[in-house]
């Protein structure tokens, strides 16, 4: 706990730190992007340079090397198609994927913190396709138990008095 009594917020469930760590994982596709664009730059104008030199006519020349360009530039909008979808996916299943995990985690501390304050006011459920339901169960069975050995604690008592 911190000094003002709240629990920190787990770094799954801090809304910046999640953008910070989804941001750096959108970033590859970016990078593979970019890094493809300049090797098919590269190859383009190298594959130019050595059409323009073995056709003998100009006018056959610049058709071929405007063919050549427009097959690049086609590359290049499939490929910048392809890393723009791929940094939709990766953000998109890593928000559903932290929000799975930290869900959970955030419901049990609310959980134990109303034990703390209320009691125990029923069984702790997670939403359907969380994961950690094992935990859910473990922490209901645990509670169970417990209040089975507070009672049978206070029956023991009133009976000795």
């Amino acid at each position: 706990m911190t000094k003002d009594g709240r629990y920190r917020k787990i770094l799954m469930v801090n809304p910046q730190v999640q953008r910070k760590i989804l941001g750096l994982a959108a970033l590859f596709p970016a990078l593979i992007t970019t890094l493809h664009l300049i090797i098919q730059k590269f190859i383009l104008e190298s594959l130019t340079d050595r059409l323009s030199a073995l056709l003998a006519n100009e006018e056959q020349s610049k058709d071929v090397i405007l063919i050549i360009e427009q097959m690049g530039l086609a590359m290049n909008l499939g490929v910048l198609m392809i890393s723009i979808i791929s940094v939709v996916i990766i953000y998109t299943v890593g928000v559903r994927l932290t929000h799975k995990i930290a869900g959970p985690i955030t419901a049990a501390m609310n959980y134990l913190e109303r034990i703390k304050n209320e009691g125990v006011t029923g069984p702790l459920r997670f939403r359907d396709g969380d994961d950690f339901n094992e935990l859910s169960a473990s922490l209901n069975e645990t509670l169970l138990y417990l209040g089975l050995k507070y009672n049978q604690k206070i029956e023991k008592e009133i009976t000795k008095n």
